[in-house]
């Protein structure tokens, strides 16, 4: 059997990204805030009820005043696997960013709150990732993976005198991933 870790495409791993801690001065100075090595262990796990642990670190640095430097390292045994992605910020004020995995594929990222979030389709997977800081040293990290797309959909009878209602997708979960990590 394959490993989880072998079998998640590398757009899994680096599209999430920060978010400011409330109440912190990271509200005004996102990224910048957030710059310095993270490390934790990164847990995956299937619908097939398997999971695997990984050590993940995420190292964060300026690059210049809308460019930041975003690079996953993932350890598996004697296995290394490091990803060189870029943020770039394209309004701030707006929350919104994009991923650069500096292979053609640029990923949109919007900021909501307390939490960075995306969703994406992969082939027949829809993902939705969030990082998110939960404390001034602490940033948690979180994917979940479903499809094939779509799962199932559903409607119901339209009651006498109202509008049809708009058709309802599911999509089955089929993997999770979180990792806490810390700052070092």
């Amino acid at each position: 059997m394959k490993s989880l870790f072998v079998w998640m495409p590398a757009t899994l791993f680096g599209i999430g990204l920060w978010l400011s801690f409330p109440g912190s001065a990271g509200a005004q100075d996102f990224p910048q805030s957030w710059y310095g090595q993270w490390r934790g262990p990164l847990l995956i796990r299937s619908a097939q009820g398997t999971t695997q642990t990984v050590a993940m670190q995420l190292d964060i640095g300026p690059i210049d005043a809308d460019r930041a430097s975003f690079v996953i390292t993932y350890t598996t045994g004697n296995q290394i696997d490091t990803r060189a992605y870029e943020l770039i910020t394209v309004d701030a004020k707006r929350g919104q960013y994009v991923v650069d995995e500096k292979n053609g594929i640029r990923i949109n990222q919007y900021r909501l709150g307390n939490r960075l979030l995306c969703q994406f389709d992969l082939a027949t997977n829809r993902l939705q990732t969030a990082y998110e800081l939960t404390g001034p040293n602490t940033l948690t990290f979180e994917v979940m993976t479903s499809g094939p797309l779509p799962g199932s959909s559903a409607s119901g009878p339209v009651p006498r005198g109202q509008a049809a209602p708009s058709s309802v997708s599911g999509y089955p979960a089929n993997g999770f991933q979180r990792a806490v990590l810390q700052r070092q």
